[in-house]
């Protein structure tokens, strides 16, 4: 027999648990929200997407110039800090993977103000995987600088090979 007791009390708790659910769910978006969040943001967050979605998955690199400004200063993770052109990053990404095909890339961004911050994965048709955090500063619609503390994965050479040290 079925104790209709123990029915009614275990409905009104999951009704309490999917309730509760859904108050957290509701403060976690309010507390996740960025009011602040305005045209400057989006704007730098549409640029970080053509970077990723239109030229790294396409190994595009052709589109640098129109992403980046005429100096691109990195700031490796081996301590080191170089200055490019456009031109020489066009160069330099097209031989971290010569002949390269994207098969599979997820990537996640915030912005705030003139920075925006990513976190991704792409892997490669030759099976090279790279995984990174990276922080970038936009000026006037263009890509200037970036921090690369975190690149991980299965690529046994580093990219970007640093020049110089800090």
């Amino acid at each position: 027999p079925i104790d209709r007791r123990r029915v009614i009390v275990a409905g009104l708790l999951s009704a309490g648990i999917v309730g509760a659910a859904r108050e957290s769910v509701a403060r976690t978006r309010a507390m996740t929200a960025n009011p602040k969040r305005g045209a400057k943001e989006e704007a730098n967050t549409a640029l970080l997407h053509r970077w990723y979605d239109q030229m790294w998955s396409n190994m595009n690199f052709a589109l640098t110039p129109n992403l980046a400004g005429p100096v691109y200063v990195r700031h490796h993770s081996l301590a080191a800090t170089d200055r490019i052109t456009a031109d020489q990053y066009v160069r330099l990404a097209g031989a971290a993977e010569p002949g390269g095909k994207v098969v599979d890339f997820a990537y996640r961004l915030v912005a705030d103000g003139d920075y925006v911050g990513s976190i991704g994965r792409m892997v490669f048709a030759s099976g090279h995987e790279w995984n990174w955090v990276q922080l970038f500063r936009i000026e006037d619609g263009k890509l200037v600088e970036t921090w690369l503390p975190g690149m991980g994965g299965n690529d046994p050479r580093t990219y970007p090979t640093p020049k110089t040290a800090w």
